[in-house]
């Protein structure tokens, strides 16, 4: 437990290699921000890749399933009381991604607050500029070719970069 304040929780989570976390959900809403690793999400908008940087944001019942990565996969959780953070901040989706950019490098950021003693005040206050900044910010897809490196360190975590880049017609 990183942090705990009244209507809000804040945890690391660490799920081993190859791990499958079944289906489940949460009964208020999740802010999931990458730190490292990577695993396959599953929800009702589809199958992603995520690696880092990287954040999701599941609404309040919003069911979803993970297949970690061979590395495995570390996380913070954010879990809220939507009053808490205040309800106009939240997006109308039950699933939201924002897969890097500006509001990848918002969610590392986030993550060191999450490590830090502070009041709750400060803490709200930096979860709602992060929830402001990434309703600015168009979700995204990651582009096509990190699927095909991911797909690939996943059969062979042996692969040298200079083969995979070779593939994807990269430097």
């Amino acid at each position: 437990m990183l942090q705990r304040f009244n209507g809000v929780l804040v945890r690391r989570v660490i799920d081993r290699s190859c791990a499958r976390v079944p289906e489940h959900a949460h009964d208020w809403p999740v802010l999931s921000l990458y730190v490292m690793g990577g695993y396959s999400n599953c929800t009702e908008i589809g199958e992603t890749s995520i690696a880092g940087p990287s954040v999701i944001l599941y609404r309040a019942g919003a069911a979803h399933q993970n297949i970690v990565a061979s590395a495995g996969f570390e996380q913070i959780e954010i879990e809220f009381d939507p009053a808490w953070l205040g309800r106009g901040l939240l997006p109308d989706f039950p699933v939201s991604r924002w897969l890097g950019g500006r509001i990848g490098a918002a969610a590392r950021a986030l993550t060191q607050i999450c490590a830090c003693e502070m009041d709750e005040n400060c803490f709200r206050s930096a979860v709602q500029r992060f929830m402001e900044n990434a309703a600015r910010e168009p979700a995204r897809d990651p582009p096509r070719w990190l699927g095909t490196i991911r797909r690939r360190l996943g059969e062979d975590d042996s692969t040298n970069v200079t083969d995979l880049a070779r593939q994807i017609r990269r430097h």
